[in-house]
């Protein structure tokens, strides 16, 4: 399946390996059996541009902040000592 999308991240071209920036037009390759699609820019695509390609990228979700591991790391250890002794943890 190919398609015309606006680049959602900084990709490279697969055949020139020029770079594509967010927003500009990108041709994606996508295969059954590969997980990333096969991204080609414009010059390279066998196929010119649409004029009905959306203007805009779409509005993903926004992720949230993960903790750091040292601070996971000491949260479990304290709780793993509590569970050991019986909830005497200073």
């Amino acid at each position: 399946m190919t398609r015309w999308t606006r680049s959602k991240m900084d990709q490279r071209c697969g055949l020139c390996g020029r770079t594509i920036l967010v927003g500009e037009p990108a041709f994606e390759i996508v295969l059954r059996m590969v997980k990333r699609p096969l991204v080609r820019c414009p010059q390279c695509a066998w196929s010119p541009t649409p004029p009905d390609l959306p203007a805009r990228i779409e509005q993903q979700a926004t992720t949230t902040r993960m903790e750091p591991v040292a601070a996971v790391a000491k949260r479990t250890l304290r709780e793993r000592l509590v569970l050991l002794l019986g909830g005497k943890v200073e």
